[in-house]
């Protein structure tokens, strides 16, 4: 299965090692990974938010470590953002839907409410962590992916 991580999933994973986005990330392990260079740069810059660094005591050299682990387990691609918003609630979020267009995605994994509302994009459906979680669980009994249709 191809899958995009918002960067709230990939932020969550590090800063709460126990709680279902790092399960997901760990459960995601077989499978591709996609990201585009726009998300690996949102999630630099979440990082070094002041209140989240000092809080989660990540230093710049944590920061880089994580970004190159991060960038072992992807398949990056390159994701032109639209002229015009395709989230208009938060157009920031457009790079998540052009990435899984780009890379073939079979779905998102988001917390963000904004893609969640949508449910999917050009068929790509957009589920939270625990959705996802609970299929990686039953996979072994599935016979398709998650992606509905041909």
């Amino acid at each position: 299965m191809r899958v995009v991580l918002d960067t709230n999933v990939w932020i969550s994973s590090l800063i709460t090692p126990t709680g279902t986005p790092a399960t997901v990330l760990s459960n995601l392990r077989d499978h591709i990974l996609i990201a585009s260079e726009e998300m690996l740069e949102e999630i630099q810059r979440v990082l070094r938010y002041d209140r989240i660094a000092k809080r989660y005591n990540l230093t710049p050299e944590k920061v880089s470590a994580y970004l190159d682990n991060i960038r072992e387990k992807v398949e990056l691609v390159s994701a032109d953002l639209p002229d015009s918003p395709i989230v208009e609630s938060d157009p920031s979020d457009d790079k998540f839907l052009v990435c899984a267009v780009k890379g073939k995605a079979d779905c998102i994994v988001s917390g963000d409410r904004h893609l969640l509302r949508l449910a999917n994009y050009r068929g790509i459906p957009i589920v939270s962590p625990a959705t996802i979680l609970a299929f990686l669980e039953s996979e072994s009994s599935q016979v398709n992916g998650f992606r509905s249709g041909p």
